[in-house]
């Protein structure tokens, strides 16, 4: 059975994405659609890739210790 994924999957992300890796990360989970129209490279290949998935945007919404749970989660789980 073939599985439809929204956007990448998170396993492995963190070796994945670029330097420095925790201010990418939290820069991109807080708004994602700024680190794309900053011009970043990795951002632009995964809109390509990924053209119709816009991960929520979560400035203004969540707290800095909310973004960093998100993190730890993240990191933790998929390295």
């Amino acid at each position: 059975m073939d599985r439809e994924f929204t956007g990448p999957g998170l396993k492995g992300v963190y070796s994945r994405i670029p330097e420095p890796k925790t201010t990418w990360l939290k820069n991109y989970i807080v708004n994602n659609l700024k680190v794309h129209a900053s011009g970043d490279k990795y951002a632009r290949q995964l809109r390509k890739k990924y053209p119709k998935d816009t991960m929520t945007v979560f400035e203004g919404y969540l707290a800095d210790k909310d973004i960093n749970d998100i993190m730890i989660y993240v990191v933790g789980n998929t390295r």
